[in-house]
């Protein structure tokens, strides 16, 4: 009685896709092309921190060009914060 009173409503429909079709278009979305990541490896070479116009040009959101630059320094172990410059005992030594 009480399912005869409450509208029937529609189920949410799934697309009818295999789930390995499903998964490859859901990755494929999580993947950068490798246009961007040539683009993106291209800036790194010149500085390890990304600019504004980097995200411009890549057409990428901001915090996924963040990311990615996170995730290269953390690959290549730069550190995390800048070191203050430091001279070496030799070029204190030689200078003075």
């Amino acid at each position: 009685m009480l399912s005869a009173a409450l509208p029937d409503e529609p189920e949410p429909s799934l697309p009818n896709l295999p789930v390995h079709v499903m998964y490859h278009k859901w990755n494929a979305q999580k993947r950068l092309k490798k246009v961007h990541v040539q683009t993106l490896e291209r800036v790194y070479r010149r500085t390890k921190r990304p600019t504004v116009s980097i995200v411009h040009v890549t057409n990428l959101p901001r915090k996924r060009v963040v990311k990615w630059f996170e995730d290269k320094r953390t690959e290549e172990g730069v550190p995390e914060q800048r070191q203050p410059y430091r001279r070496s005992i030799h070029e204190t030594v030689s200078s003075s």
